[in-house]
């Protein structure tokens, strides 16, 4: 795949492509460990626990990806402003779960934190679909 000037794509391009699948993917695992660890089985609430971190590491990589691809000209900033958003989001989403495991504000926001989150992330996927306008590319 080429972008607006021709060029051909970074490798960068494609890792963030395979991120950016990921992550709606491992988010959407969340919601069903969540589901399980509340009705079936509660130590299902440990590995949401732990996937809650790989998350948080995949998300720091894809927004660095982003970066990447902006500054050489694949990508748009609403990508990459997406991307950082969620970087905000899922961090803030760990500290409300730990925050909030006996219940509380903290785990009334942890609910619809991960919607958004959830949104956000086929957003960045839907974005990764998509060629960049002449003006978008621009910093």
């Amino acid at each position: 795949m080429s972008n607006i000037a021709g060029e051909t794509r970074s490798g960068a391009w494609t890792a963030l492509k395979i991120v950016a699948a990921l992550t709606p993917l491992l988010v959407l695992t969340q919601a069903v460990l969540a589901g399980r660890g509340l009705y079936i089985n509660h130590s299902a609430i440990d590995i949401h626990g732990m996937v809650a971190n790989g998350i948080a590491l995949l998300v720091v990589v894809q927004a660095v990806l982003a970066w990447l691809a902006l500054s050489r000209g694949n990508a748009g900033r609403a990508l990459f402003g997406v991307c950082l958003a969620l970087v905000v989001l899922v961090f803030a989403q760990i500290g409300l779960g730990y925050s909030g495991r006996d219940g509380g504000n903290a785990a009334a926001l942890h609910i619809p934190n991960g919607v958004l989150i959830l949104g956000l992330s086929v957003i960045a996927y839907m974005l990764t679909r998509t060629q960049p306008t002449a003006t978008a590319t621009r910093i």
